[in-house]
């Protein structure tokens, strides 16, 4: 289906249109639970680290706390759409109340957007939790998909290939129509920008040394026109003044 070459790149660009469609969704206050994203979020984390997670509501539905679970390794999955802090303490809140950590010596926090920079997260005695390993989004997915092997990877890229479409569809989309694809998503505010003798600049790093195609900066949903200079491994944006915007490199 796909030559060995070409796994990640295939990954990235699939699972990030995933990702661009929650963002969207998210814009529109549309955060409802997608049973059909969790699973298959749940097959990949499962070939990417020998997981053996199964849907929590397999074993009891409305299981509290966390939509995945895997009880052979203690491990528990927690997928969400919202990022922030209050989501994760919320989270860590309701799996201390249920004694959870009886269970499952780990707990992780998959956000399906894009994670913050920096959490604010409560501290519990009997529970496990690194904000630095435990809090995942799918750029940490695809570093940890680099270091499978190219077998690992086919198998990660069949999956996607057989369930992209069921995927978009629970996200109101038909996968066919035609998209950029969105290899890097990054979110940035006034306070990131760098200023500079004729303005104000970002640099932004490539993932896996691609040269990037083509470069959106969207404010408040809205095309921006900023001037981008690219090299094999960063993007330089400028601009004039210093603005809150998302930054997509296709």
């Amino acid at each position: 289906m796909i030559q060995s070459g070409k796994y990640m790149n295939y990954i990235i660009e699939t699972l990030n249109i995933i990702r661009y469609e929650v963002i969207s969704r998210n814009k529109l206050n549309l955060t409802d639970d997608n049973i059909i994203l969790e699973n298959f979020i749940r097959d990949i984390m499962n070939l990417t680290y020998n997981y053996q997670l199964r849907n929590s509501n397999q074993v009891n539905k409305n299981y509290p706390s966390v939509d995945l679970i895997d009880e052979n390794n203690k491990i528990s999955v927690q997928i969400t759409s919202t990022k922030s802090s209050k989501k994760v303490n919320d989270t860590l809140d309701s799996f201390n109340e249920l004694k959870l950590y009886q269970k499952y010596d780990t707990v992780k926090i998959f956000i399906l957007t894009q994670k913050q920079k920096k959490y604010s997260i409560n501290n519990y005695d009997k529970i496990k939790f690194d904000i630095n390993t435990d809090i995942m989004d799918f750029d940490d997915l695809y570093k940890d998909i680099l270091y499978t092997s190219a077998i690992t990877r086919k198998e990660i890229c069949e999956i996607i290939a057989q369930e992209i479409s069921k995927v978009m569809k629970s996200l109101g989309k038909d996968y066919f129509e035609q998209y950029d694809f969105k290899r890097i998503l990054v979110n940035f505010t006034e306070a990131d920008w760098l200023q500079e003798q004729d303005g104000y600049y970002l640099k932004i790093k490539h993932l896996f040394g691609y040269l990037p195609s083509h470069i959106d900066v969207l404010v408040d949903g809205s095309g921006v026109t900023v001037e981008n200079h690219r090299t094999e491994n960063e993007v330089k944006l400028t601009a004039t003044i210093p603005f809150e915007c998302t930054v997509i490199i296709s």
